[in-house]
């Protein structure tokens, strides 16, 4: 038995979830490209604040070594 031809009642139907979805993906691939843009600010920010931290913790053992062996 040969396939059947899909009626121009799905066919329409069929066009219309195509449109759909090739919408959603045009959306999805636009978010997408902002939370990676979000992401690398937020890393920058995270090295950034890791580096003050570290900064930190060196000035306060070299203070409390001076003042231990003083």
């Amino acid at each position: 038995m040969p396939p059947r031809r899909p009626t121009t009642a799905s066919s329409a139907a069929s066009a219309s979830t195509e449109a759909k979805l090739a919408t959603h993906e045009a959306v999805c691939a636009e978010r997408y490209a902002g939370l990676l843009s979000r992401m690398g600010r937020l890393e920058t920010v995270l090295l950034g604040a890791n580096g003050v931290v570290i900064t930190i913790l060196l000035a306060a053992l070299a203070f409390f070594l001076s003042h231990k062996l003083a």
